[in-house]
């Protein structure tokens, strides 16, 4: 496999955070990754009143728990949290792409978006023209 790419469009936090560990675990043996985030998944990366989105998120398999909750569980257990998969995406040079259909769907704008990660827009055509013919692409 040449290139990891991630088509995250589910809005779980349980999802998401799989998709990250997904993500940092291809980054960390030199596979290049992108992920393209769309529809409900977008909210994971906005950043409104400086509360980060995806503590806003419901949660699949911990249903009396917020995504705060389970974050913090997450830590208890010496996992990783939701932030510090992210930042370690950041610092791996994972590509982030946004779907303008996923923005819209959820009447956000850029400006919603969180400014430590640099986005790249488009929409699905962009992102599978972008994609190698021998890559690997997973939906989440």
């Amino acid at each position: 496999m040449k290139k990891l790419n991630l088509i995250i469009f589910s809005g779980s936090y349980e999802k998401i955070h799989y998709g990250l560990v997904t993500a940092c675990a291809s980054l960390s043996i030199n596979i290049p990754t992108t992920f393209f985030f769309t529809m409900d998944a977008v909210l994971a990366l906005t950043k409104i009143d400086s509360i980060p989105g995806w503590q806003n998120l419901p949660t699949e398999c911990s249903k009396n728990k917020t995504a705060v909750d389970k974050d913090i569980e997450f830590s208890r257990m010496g996992l990783a949290t939701f932030e510090e998969l992210l930042e370690s995406c950041i610092e791996l040079d994972a590509n982030f792409m946004i779907c303008e259909m996923g923005i819209v769907s959820n009447g956000l704008n850029i400006a919603n978006l969180r400014q430590d990660i640099k986005f790249k827009s488009g929409g699905l055509a962009t992102f599978l023209k972008e994609s190698q013919t021998d890559s690997t692409i997973i939906f989440i």
